[in-house]
């Protein structure tokens, strides 16, 4: 008698074959659907950490702005930056005079001379050489007083004592040290920062000391009163995916 091995019909193969593209297809999609999310995702990340690290970068430098100082134009925040690796510094534990100490003994100054005790601004000098590759110097810097918004340029100095180009309008206790101004400005999408020029407000901008902080920058909104600075930063990225990703960040400095 013959024998017949049970097999699969033809219609049974063809619904198996349909089961499994539709299985496929889904598998595939759902694959595209997970890597497509992790690509938007990664970007918005990649976004929001430039955003977050060239904020932090402006906010550290203008939380040491000399009020009076600041300046807003359209895509441009300028300002004065006191010295403060001058002011904190010490030569040891010591000695902890700070390299100027910001203070300002009215009955001991006269004319063009300031007498700033518990100074060592000889220390001074050579942490702005220091830091400026040797480009500036305290003879670069200028000295604002606490209630006066002009600087005054120095000429000369000591140890202790400070000759300044002109009489100051009024001596007063307290003083802040400036040898550079700073400026972060928005060209063509591209955030710079520029430093090391004139600390004066308002001062032309030195082309040769300048660095890029971001690029694809889509918003640089800055807003100003007496009491604090604050300002909008967006960054946008769109290498990987279909759609432009942009990622903000909102910083308040207070003076």
């Amino acid at each position: 008698m013959p024998r017949f091995k049970a097999a699969f019909s033809l219609l049974e193969l063809l619904l198996v074959m349909v089961i499994l593209g539709i299985m496929t297809s889904f598998s595939a999609e759902m694959i595209a659907n997970i890597y497509g999310n992790y690509i938007l995702q990664r970007t918005q990340h990649r976004a929001s950490i430039i955003a977050q690290m060239v904020s932090m970068q402006i906010e550290n430098r203008l939380q040491y702005a000399i009020a009076s100082t600041i300046h807003i134009t359209p895509n441009k925040l300028q300002w004065v930056g006191a010295d403060m690796d001058g002011f904190e510094s010490i030569t040891s534990q010591n000695d902890l005079r700070g390299g100027w100490s910001g203070v300002c003994d009215v009955n001991r100054s006269h004319g063009t001379t300031v007498f700033t005790p518990a100074s060592n601004l000889h220390l001074a000098n050579s942490i702005i050489q220091n830091l400026s590759m040797h480009k500036k110097s305290i003879l670069d810097a200028y000295i604002y007083f606490a209630t006066d918004n002009k600087g005054y340029s120095i000429q000369a100095f000591t140890k202790k004592y400070i000759t300044l180009s002109q009489v100051p309008r009024i001596f007063v206790e307290h003083y802040t040290l400036a040898w550079s101004a700073y400026a972060v400005v928005l060209e063509e999408n591209n955030l710079y920062l520029y430093y090391h020029f004139t600390p004066l407000a308002l001062s032309s901008l030195d082309k040769t000391s300048k660095s890029l902080l971001a690029k694809n920058v889509k918003q640089f909104t800055i807003t100003h009163d007496t009491n604090h600075t604050s300002f909008t930063l967006c960054i946008q990225e769109n290498k990987e995916t279909k759609f432009a990703v942009t990622s903000c960040q909102k910083k308040v400095v207070f003076h």
